[in-house]
Parts: structure tokens; C-alpha cells; sequence
């Protein structure tokens, strides 16, 4: 079956832009898992210190009230679950879900710290933030932590992603389009030279015009035209032939005719005897210069393989063997046993 270039040109090109866009597409998730971690940090840490403002010391205790503001912040389509806690340095709970978990590591005042978590067996994304308490003589601060289940965040990650996805996928589309027009443009003039040969006349020996040709299709319209003139010459060399061997062959068999005739009219035994012997010599002549005709045929063509292929060396047994197959007929005509 016969290959299409065009699609085999398609192929390896796309090939590696195709691989391009998959390692992309892989680093894209990655880098939609961090966008997407970040705005989640940013909207519990916003969350966190509106928690945080609205805690105050009066009549010698914390006082706090959550803004419903600060719970408003992560409303979206997916189902996620909020929680927070609010407990003093001490580790005295003032608010919140008593299972939340507290961080590894101690706090710096207000510097926030993030850290995963889980929270009824559902993973949870924490902030956790020291917060001195404005009014309170002692200076102690609390700590505030808000925490988020993943369902958004996994939801904005995979929304990210697929869209830069499908830029990508639009991208190596468009590609596709624009090299499959660059490669029919390209192979615009292969296929030119395709139709000039294909409407050439038959028996026409003429060379292919390389003007305008690309340099990649120079080397095939010389190979081509070296052909051609290859061609011209041997079909030269078998009209020479022909006409040398009709030319040799003309006299002979007008010879032999007249003779035959002769004989067919001769009236007396002797004369008619006398006609066949002059026809068999001149029909063995025939047979002899036939054979001369073939082995010089057999001989030019076996010169011209060795010009068009000059490093091919050629079997001399089989040369041999040819003439001597193309001289048998004189032998055994002049009664010599040849042999190899």
C-alpha cells in the first residue's frame, strides 16, 4: 500500500508538538492546584481576621461575635463546609468546634500559618492566627483558626485546568490547519511534476524542465533526465540496429527468393538441383548473419549495463555461455563441436 507523505510529513510534525502540549497539560494541573490553594488561603485568612476584629476584653472577659460576612466569603456551587474555632493562649475554648485541629508549630502574632488538616474525616485546608486582644491589661491574644473542606478548591483547580486545556487542544488544532495548508503549498510543486510527467506523450523523450524547481526536487528532475537521455540513446541504438539489420538482411532473403523461384521454374532436373544448393547457401549466409546480429546485440547491451552500471562486475561464464548458445547454429552448420 502506498503511504501518504503528506500525512507522514503531518504526523512527525504534530508528534512532538502533541508531546509538547501533554507536558504542558501536566505542569497546567500543577500550577492550577497552586492558583487554587492560594485563593483558598486568601479567603480563610480574610476570614480569620474579620473573626479576629470582632473580638474585644470587657468586664474582664473575651467577648466575641463571628460577622456573618465572615462566612459569606466561601459561598459557591460546591457543598463545602466551614469551621472555625476561637480559644485564648491558654487553650480555653471562647467559640467554634472543640474537633478542629491546632497547629504543629508555635505562632508568630498575627502571622498566619497554613497547614492541612481533617476535620469528620473529610480533609480540611487550616489558617490558624494569633490576634492580640485590644483592652485587655494582660496583652494576652487569642488565636483564631477557620478551616475549609477541599470540594471547591478541588472544583476551581479542575476548572482552571480545563480550560487551559482546551486552549491547548484549540492551539494544536490550529496548528494542524495551518501545517497541513504549509505542507500542500510545499508539495504543490511535487505535485506539478507528477501531472508533467503523467501528461506526457508516450514515445516522447524529451527532458523535464528544471526551472523554478525547488533545490529538494532538483536532485529527482536530474535522476529523471539522466534517465531520459540514458533512454533516448539506447532507443537510438536499437533503431540503428534495426535498420543495419534490415539493411543486411535485405539482400539475402531477395536472393534466396529469386533463387527459389528459379528453381520452381526450372524446367530440367539438374538446373532445378543446382537453384536448391545456391538457396541453402544462401539461407545458411542468413542463419550466419542473424547469428552475427544477435551476438553483436547481445554484446552492445552487455556494454551498455557495464556503462550504466560500471561497478557491477559481470559474470564472464555467463558471457561465455550466451555467445557460444548464439553461435551454435554456425558451428553445427560447418560441422564443429563446440563446447564449454
Amino acid at each position: 500500500m502506498f503511504r501518504s507523505l503528506r500525512a507522514k510529513l503531518l504526523g512527525w510534525v504534530l508528534l512532538p508538538l502533541a508531546s509538547a502540549v501533554a507536558v504542558d497539560a501536566w505542569t497546567t494541573y500543577g500550577n492550577a492546584l497552586d492558583t487554587a490553594s492560594v485563593v483558598q488561603d486568601r479567603l480563610l485568612l480574610g476570614s480569620a481576621r474579620s473573626i479576629a476584629e470582632q473580638i474585644s476584653f470587657e468586664d474582664g472577659s473575651f467577648q466575641n461575635q463571628i460577622p456573618p460576612a465572615a462566612l459569606e466569603l466561601f459561598q459557591s456551587s460546591q457543598p463545602d463546609r466551614i469551621y472555625y474555632r476561637v480559644t485564648t493562649g491558654a487553650g480555653h475554648l471562647l467559640s467554634g468546634y472543640t474537633g478542629l485541629a491546632r497547629p504543629s508549630v508555635a505562632l508568630q502574632a498575627e502571622s498566619p500559618y497554613f497547614f492541612n488538616s481533617s476535620m469528620r474525616e473529610a480533609p480540611v485546608r487550616v489558617v490558624a492566627l494569633l490576634q492580640p486582644v485590644i483592652g485587655d491589661p494582660n496583652a494576652r491574644p487569642v488565636m483564631v483558626e477557620v478551616a475549609q473542606t477541599m470540594h471547591g478548591h478541588q472544583q476551581l483547580a479542575h476548572s482552571l485546568w480545563m480550560h487551559a486545556v482546551r486552549q491547548q487542544l484549540l492551539i494544536l488544532a490550529l496548528a494542524a490547519v495551518f501545517i497541513l495548508f504549509g505542507l500542500n503549498r510545499g508539495l504543490r510543486p511535487l505535485l506539478q511534476l507528477r501531472n508533467t510527467v503523467s501528461a506526457r506523450v508516450p514515445g516522447t523523450l524529451q527532458p523535464i524542465e528544471s526551472k523554478g524547481m525547488p533545490a529538494e526536487l532538483a536532485p529527482l528532475v536530474d535522476s529523471i533526465n539522466d534517465y531520459i537521455r540514458r533512454l533516448e540513446e539506447h532507443a537510438g541504438a536499437q533503431s540503428i540496429f534495426i535498420q543495419n539489420a534490415a539493411h543486411q538482411l535485405r539482400t539475402p532473403f531477395a536472393l534466396l527468393n529469386t533463387q527459389l523461384s528459379y528453381a520452381m521454374r526450372a524446367t530440367d532436373d539438374q538446373g532445378r538441383v543446382e537453384s536448391l544448393k545456391a538457396a541453402r547457401r544462401t539461407l545458411q549466409q542468413a542463419v550466419r548473419l542473424v547469428n552475427q546480429l544477435l551476438t553483436l546485440s547481445a554484446a552492445e547491451a552487455l556494454a551498455s549495463n557495464s556503462e550504466a552500471d560500471p561497478v557491477t562486475p559481470n559474470n564472464l561464464a555467463v558471457v561465455v555461455q550466451e555467445v557460444f548458445e548464439n553461435l551454435a547454429a554456425q558451428a553445427q552448420t560447418k560441422d564443429i563441436d563446440s563446447g564449454i
